[in-house]
């Protein structure tokens, strides 16, 4: 009864952080000002602290941030994907405000443009599984995803707590190899959520190195 009171709780705290989120964003559409921006983003990052507690309440899974401070650009990101079985690398475009802009036009880019961007280079230490398409964005939003509802940010690293994928490779490894070593240990199921497609690994670690080139310097290291 304690945890059925627990839940319910938890569910009107819920339903009141969303309204508070969708206020800030009709807000920060109407202007496109950083200061709304912020206040926006802040009210999502309440919204995604109640669902993180609600599925833990319910013994979902989750996501949680991971320790991966670089925000990746919320219009096209153009994420690359490069893996030979032993390494794994990801690169994308780097989010970087542009004061002057009203939010009326865009800036077309391509991964051949020799021009030079703020990019950013993710090394994967010990990927043993990635996925990378769908889901978008507008899946993650629509309830087409099991995770949607439960903490997932916009544009944001994280990793996933009991995620069923890690359960899934642990089942089809076995517990450990012909030598006797956990073939899991200390994997965690991180994801990139962009705004066309998600890139989705079982790695031990990930690591962003930020620097300025053309995106066609970058991938011919």
């Amino acid at each position: 009864m304690d945890d059925d009171k627990s839940v319910l709780k938890l569910e009107r705290e819920l339903a009141v952080a969303r309204s508070k989120e969708s206020a800030a964003f009709a807000e920060y559409t109407s202007s496109w000002q950083d200061d709304q921006r912020d206040q926006a983003f802040s009210a999502r990052t309440e919204v995604c602290v109640a669902e993180r507690k609600l599925a833990a309440a319910r013994g979902e899974p989750y996501a949680i941030p991971a320790e991966f401070p670089i925000r990746w650009s919320m219009g096209a990101p153009m994420p690359f994907v490069m893996s030979d079985g032993y390494r794994t690398f990801l690169t994308f475009y780097v989010d970087v405000p542009d004061p002057e802009w009203d939010g009326t036009s865009t800036t077309v880019i391509t991964p051949s443009s020799p021009d030079t961007y703020t990019l950013c280079a993710v090394t994967i230490d010990q990927c043993v599984l990635h996925r990378f398409g769908a889901p978008d964005e507008d899946i993650l939003y629509a309830d087409g995803h099991p995770l949607s509802g439960k903490g997932l940010e916009p544009y944001t690293a994280q990793v996933i707590v009991d995620s069923p994928w890690l359960v899934e490779y642990r089942a089809m490894q076995g517990e450990a190899d012909q030598d006797g070593h956990d073939v899991s240990y200390g994997l965690k199921h991180f994801a990139f959520w962009f705004h066309d497609n998600s890139f989705e690994c079982l790695a031990q670690a990930i690591h962003g190195e930020v620097t300025r080139e053309s995106m066609r310097s970058l991938l011919e290291r």
